[in-house]
């Protein structure tokens, strides 16, 4: 199953929203306040994680900005290329815990989302859910793509680093071609 049908149900899921659909309407109204407050709650916790993402990699991105303006070539290229090894590091690390985060929101909105479907007659349970935002191709299960746009930029890191930092040590490079000169002999005046 890939991320566009993470709403997809499987049998033990369906046999669970059978069970769900016996409990009264009270009971479905406070699950979907639990679900959606644990919703908020992972949302927080991933919210956090990718901070600590972003805060470590872009102190990176602007130590490589800055090192371009580096008098010596060595240290223009080897500070851009230390600082792209670090900063792919910091998004690879992150990655299991962000990916873990992305999952847990993945299970509970989809939770959300199907049992706010189960009784979307009911005014008050559509109010908890997100059926505006649904995309229901026919013959398949429904799709957020507003959820999965929103929460996958930040598992894209590595490939977005990797391009970065290639475009930085291009410059880098380039810049210090540009301002190389051979050795020059210097004649003292006067000789």
């Amino acid at each position: 199953m890939n991320d566009k049908d993470f709403l997809e149900l499987n049998d033990a899921d369906r046999a669970l929203l059978a069970e769900l659909e016996k409990v009264g309407e009270d009971k479905l109204v406070e699950l979907l306040r639990d679900l959606r407050a644990e919703r908020t709650l992972e949302y927080q916790i991933y919210a956090t994680r990718e901070q600590w993402q972003w805060i470590p990699w872009t102190t990176c991105l602007g130590g490589s900005i800055v090192a371009l303006s580096a008098n010596s070539p060595v240290i223009r290229m080897g500070a851009v290329l230390a600082a792209g090894i670090l900063a792919y590091w910091i998004t690879h690390r992150r990655r299991l815990g962000l990916e873990a985060s992305f999952d847990a929101l993945n299970m509970r909105h989809k939770w959300v989302v199907h049992i706010t479907r189960l009784l979307k007659a009911k005014a008050r349970l559509r109010l908890l859910g997100f059926d505006e935002r649904l995309d229901t191709p026919r013959g398949s299960a429904p799709r957020d793509p507003i959820h999965l746009q929103g929460f996958r930029f930040p598992l894209r890191a590595g490939v977005w680093t990797v391009v970065i930092w290639l475009g930085l040590l291009l410059v880098a490079i380039l810049s210090s071609i540009y301002t190389w000169t051979p050795l020059e002999v210097v004649v003292p005046f006067g000789k």
